[in-house]
């Protein structure tokens, strides 16, 4: 509900895109910074305790946005006081993100982990359906009451972490951050080790390239939206058909990728799915071009925005297990925080991207250049190699490979 708040309030203030794109990334770029070494600390911090000291911050972060609201101070200096905010929750973030992926492990075991990527995507997506459209009508009402909901939200959080029973015996060797062998070559093994894997390395880059373009394409649409004064709940029903696309992506990507392995007429997509995915965001784009300018814009965006979702989902579960299944379990961390680092990075990079172009041109040569850049991206995904079939065998060589390098 807040997520979809923050660019909308900076637009109500401030009536800049460009003002809007850079607070986005003046609000997330900090947190990016914190993925490396979060990385290595979830991965001797135990996992339970990490994540409820932070959704407890997150939720002072939220609550502190609100106060600001009551005190009635001047628009700059809410504005001032909303970016701090989301430096710190962002940031806080990052730990329980991170924190979450080893408590799941931690709880299930690694194979069960890795088959419920699918379903916690999912639940992800729902939270997006059902929060956008919500947080654009309490917007409408009032700009605090998304911010209201949301702290209320980590009420709920932290009551369940609570009550998780988790023994520090199912989590990873614990580790002080004072151990000699804590440095920065240690930080930087889950970097090395993404970047020598040649599947994971192209395509943890090449979703990092579809955030930056559909966060830049979010931007482009509320300012759209604002100039021709689409109402809030509409706003937030186009975004939320994101989230419905993904909770049908993520259910399915299980399935669909077991399918595509067994039918020997789709057995090339098979560990090939980010190269359908670039060509179906293209024919997708090249849509919202033609569409933009057009009393038909809502109706076919929202189904664009669906697909959108859909393959962006599916994606996901690819790279989650990916990491999940290959990793070593002493860098599950360390690897997953890579992973996030990149994507955060576009997500942080693609509002001031979005930005830019709708200030110096206008809102449909703007979709152009962001079809272009999905041009090259499906260029770029021929090349990439294909995910082979995991072997236990292979897994302990990978591993002494790596611990010998």
């Amino acid at each position: 509900m807040s997520s979809i708040a923050y660019p909308m309030l900076v637009l109500l203030l401030t009536k800049s895109p460009i003002m809007a794109g850079w607070a986005a990334f003046a609000a997330t770029a900090p947190s990016i910074l914190a993925y490396i070494p979060a990385g290595a600390l979830v991965d001797r911090w135990n996992a339970r305790i990490a994540m409820l000291v932070s959704e407890i911050g997150r939720g002072c972060a939220i609550l502190t946005v609100v106060l600001a609201f009551w005190l009635g101070h001047s628009a700059g200096w809410v504005v001032s006081v909303l970016i701090a905010m989301a430096v710190l929750e962002e940031t806080l973030e990052v730990f329980s993100g991170l924190s979450e992926r080893r408590l799941i492990t931690g709880l299930l075991g690694r194979a069960d982990a890795s088959s419920s990527s699918g379903g916690n995507e999912a639940r992800t997506h729902v939270v997006v359906m059902v929060g956008r459209p919500a947080g654009g009508l309490l917007f409408g009402l009032a700009p605090v009451l998304p911010f209201v909901a949301d702290a209320f939200s980590f009420l709920f959080s932290i009551g369940s972490l609570v009550t998780v029973k988790y023994r520090k015996s199912s989590d990873a060797v614990q580790r002080s951050p004072r151990d000699p062998e804590y440095s920065a070559k240690k930080i930087l093994e889950g970097l090395r080790w993404v970047w020598h894997d040649r599947f994971a390395r192209a395509a943890c880059l090449l979703n990092a390239g579809g955030t930056l373009v559909v966060q830049a394409l979010i931007l482009i649409f509320l300012f759209e939206a604002d100039r021709v004064k689409f109402t809030y709940e509409t706003v937030g029903i186009v975004l939320a058909s994101t989230g419905a696309g993904g909770v049908l992506g993520s259910l399915v990507a299980k399935r669909l990728m077991r399918w595509f392995s067994e039918k020997p007429l789709l057995r090339w997509f098979s560990g090939r799915w980010f190269r359908f995915q670039m060509c179906l965001w293209l024919i997708v784009f090249i849509g919202i071009s033609v569409t933009i300018n057009t009393h038909h814009l809502l109706r076919f965006l929202v189904v664009e925005m669906f697909v959108i979702g859909l393959t962006g989902a599916i994606g996901n579960v690819e790279i989650d297990r990916y990491l999940i299944e290959r990793s070593p379990d002493e860098m599950l961390g360390r690897v997953a925080s890579v992973s996030s680092l990149m994507d955060f990075f576009a997500f942080a990079v693609g509002p001031v991207l979005g930005g830019w172009l709708v200030q110096i041109a206008k809102p449909d040569l703007a979709i152009l250049v962001l079809a272009m850049v999905v041009l090259a991206l499906a260029v770029w995904s021929v090349w990439m190699p294909s995910a082979q079939p995991d072997n236990s065998s292979g897994q302990i060589e990978r591993t002494a490979e790596w611990a010998e390098a």
